[in-house]
């Protein structure tokens, strides 16, 4: 299940307090720009899809396949990608890069 729905809603910043205080971390797939806050304060750890880099990836195998006549692999593993206090900047570039509005000098 993707863990958006409780950042986005009205209740998220009652959410943040809420959490703050516990021992206890959310684990959600999913890394939006809603989401951030959450790692930032520690209290998330993201399992994000790279799905900016699934089509690049499957429309690349597509050229490859039929135009180019190149052998491409039956199966194509991409990987999820933990997101966590340590790499948070850089996921951020990355979500600033496919064209979200996030500012990765708010997670360094």
């Amino acid at each position: 299940m993707g863990g958006w729905p409780p950042f986005r809603s009205r209740q998220s910043l009652a959410l943040l307090d809420d959490l703050a205080g516990r021992k206890l971390k959310v684990v959600a797939v999913d890394a939006l720009p809603e989401e951030l806050v959450y790692v930032s304060r520690g209290l998330a750890v993201l399992m994000a899809q790279p799905v900016y880099d699934w089509g690049a990836v499957g429309v690349s195998t597509i050229v490859d396949k039929v135009h180019r006549k190149v052998a491409v692999p039956e199966r194509i593993e991409l990987k999820l990608v933990r997101v966590g206090q340590d790499n948070l900047a850089q996921w951020a570039e990355r979500l600033r890069a496919w064209g979200f509005q996030v500012d990765p000098s708010a997670y360094r």
